[in-house]
């Protein structure tokens, strides 16, 4: 399983032993650091340990990628300073440094200066509640010898994975379900009701616990899971984000969002960020250049398209100069897209969303090239600050709801002389209106629904494209505090004058060009897809359909028709991606698996 998982952890892999007398025991691995085994810290491994014989009740493997603490000190699984708690933990604590200061005045003594260590620290003061404490991205295993327990916890909006799936008479748990699968824990097969919900909707990761592969579950966001050796396990959530909001509403976004981008430049190597050219990725760029230590400058990384009206590489252009950024810019591959497709549909475990993974992976193929480890991205403030065209209709709602006809007559001017359509936005906001008869509520609910259920496939594509090539991207706009305000916010200071995100478009006024802050024409990060299944992608796609697993027959026949319709290629574009998408994850994970 460590070795599949390599690229999540090419620097240094440790294990953990724990025997059925309870004994702890570390073992190094073929690519354990040479600097680990020289080393004379109590809990790291030695030249020649070994668990010795007997049966084993726990096992934990980790794979490291260094950026906190490059040292020994660093390795994991690391232990307690008594040897009775062991962590394995993926992500970073981004408030570690304070999180420090106070156990260290609760009488903590640290040896090196990871947040891992801080985290581990944390679980031994305050338990489980400690999860509660820390703002960041994490997947955590921690092994409690005096309960007799292993702990696994996720941080609050899922930004780090971890999966589930039961093995024979214990649990198996791992980063990606293809160490699941590759180690024989998980025959594949498909989850029919999983993969049924992506042909329809294009999202995975959004049903609860289920995934793509029966039998493989996954720790839901915000919440830990408690196995002990003896009994039953159970899940407790720690998190509620509609619960945070309501105590949000008096924090001031601009401190937030700068603080924000501070934390997440906590970094023993050198971070860089994606940038569209956005407010969001372009805010961060900012942000981040404005906070740098010595002369050099934030390396950026840009996705060129060469499709007319959604090439961001311009106002990725502007932003990165205005700010003094370095830039790098990428388009397609020009030979082999078919390639890159099959590479990144063994990365991903499950079916690609759109062929916007695919640029993404090339931004992230083009940063590991310049030797960056560390990233931040834009990722999430579309859903937090009410940045989608359609939450307009969501606002309107709520005034209609309210009986303020003035105001939704003056929203819908404003959103016409924006571009948008009347009449559709009188039907859309009839729609909302139908759906609920709660006042006041569509456009939170909204934001709420698609950070708990169109999120949670981005960031799954987000952290295999980046751990894929051993990158960790880091996401300002999902600390849990900005999110928090971003829904207390009334929704006039989101969505007015035909303006989205207005607050923050408000917040940044000093920090980037106008160019970029009031710019109305960005749309969201994508590739040439319809130009793809024209072209390099329609053969496998016909191909595909022309046998098909997961998609109905009739419906396949249709679809290939569609891929030799230039007409409907666009209108059924997306119908016909997923399609594509489902069948290709099935022939990667399941039938070649299977015959």
């Amino acid at each position: 399983m460590a070795t599949l998982l390599r690229h999540r952890g090419p620097d240094d892999e440790g294990f953990l032993a724990v025997g059925s007398d309870g004994m702890c025991v570390a073992l190094a691995g073929k690519e354990t650091d040479a600097a680990v085994l020289a080393s004379d810290a109590p809990f790291l491994p030695r030249h020649g340990s070994a668990a010795g014989g007997g049966p084993l009740d726990v096992v934990l493997a980790a794979r490291r990628l260094a950026i906190l603490d490059l040292s020994p000190l660093g390795h994991q699984p690391l232990a307690s300073t008594d040897g009775r708690v062991w962590i394995v933990h993926n992500g970073e604590i981004y408030n570690y440094l304070e999180l420090r200061t106070e156990l260290e005045s609760a009488g903590h003594r640290f040896r090196g200066h990871s947040d891992t260590e801080v985290a581990l620290a944390a679980y031994r003061e305050w338990g489980v509640g400690c999860f509660e404490r820390f703002n960041g991205m994490w997947a955590q295993a921690i092994w409690d010898s005096g309960r007799r327990t292993l702990v696994l916890s996720r941080d609050r909006f899922g930004v780090k994975p971890l999966y589930v799936a039961d093995a024979g008479e214990g649990v198996a748990f791992a980063s990606e379900i293809k160490a699941l699968v590759g180690a024989g824990f998980v025959r594949p097969s498909a989850d029919e009701p999983a993969v049924a919900a992506f042909l329809a909707t294009g999202r995975i990761d959004a049903d609860g616990e289920r995934t793509c592969f029966a039998g493989v579950r996954q720790v839901l966001p915000g919440t830990f899971v408690e196995l002990p050796l003896e009994g039953a396990g159970h899940t407790t959530r720690y998190y509620d984000v509609v619960a945070g909001a309501a105590g949000a509403g008096d924090r001031d976004l601009g401190v937030l969002i700068r603080d924000a981008v501070a934390i997440r430049l906590r970094s023993d190597v050198p971070v860089g960020s994606c940038l569209s050219g956005g407010t969001d990725s372009s805010a961060i760029v900012a942000l981040a250049q404005a906070r740098r230590t010595g002369d050099v400058p934030i390396s950026t990384f840009t996705f060129s398209s060469p499709e007319p009206g959604q090439d961001d590489w311009p106002f990725a252009r502007i932003a990165a100069e205005h700010v003094g950024a370095r830039s790098f810019v990428v388009g397609p591959p020009e030979n082999d897209l078919v390639a890159l497709l099959e590479r990144v549909a063994v990365e991903q475990d499950e079916p690609l969303g759109s062929g916007s993974v695919l640029a993404q992976r090339q931004v992230m193929g083009l940063a590991h090239e310049q030797g960056l480890k560390v990233l931040l991205d834009g990722q999430g403030g579309d859903e937090v600050l009410a940045g989608y065209g359609y939450y307009v209709a969501a606002r309107l709602a709520d005034l209609a709801a309210r009986g303020r006809v003035g105001a939704w007559t003056r929203e819908v001017a404003a959103a016409r002389r924006a571009g948008q359509s009347i009449a559709w936005l009188t039907r859309a906001t009839v729609g909302e209106l139908r759906r609920s008869a709660v006042a006041g509520e569509r456009l939170r609910r909204l934001q709420i629904e698609d950070l708990l259920h169109h999120l949670p496939a981005l960031l799954h594509y987000e952290d295999r494209n980046s751990m894929a090539v051993s990158i960790e991207t880091r996401l300002p706009f999902l600390d849990y505090r900005l999110v928090e305000l971003g829904l207390a916010l009334p929704g006039g200071e989101k969505l007015h004058g035909g303006w989205t995100k207005l607050a923050l478009r408000r917040a940044l006024e000093q920090d980037l060009p106008d160019t970029i802050v009031w710019r109305r024409d960005k749309v969201q990060f994508s590739a040439p897809q319809a130009a793809w299944l024209a072209g390099p992608l329609a053969e496998p796609a016909d191909d595909l359909l022309a046998a098909p697993s997961v998609v109905p027959v009739a419906a396949a026949a249709r679809l290939r028709a569609t891929l030799r319709d230039p007409g409907e290629r666009v209108t059924r574009g997306d119908e016909l991606w997923r399609a594509f998408a489902a069948e290709l994850w099935h022939r990667t994970w399941i039938s070649r698996r299977t015959e």
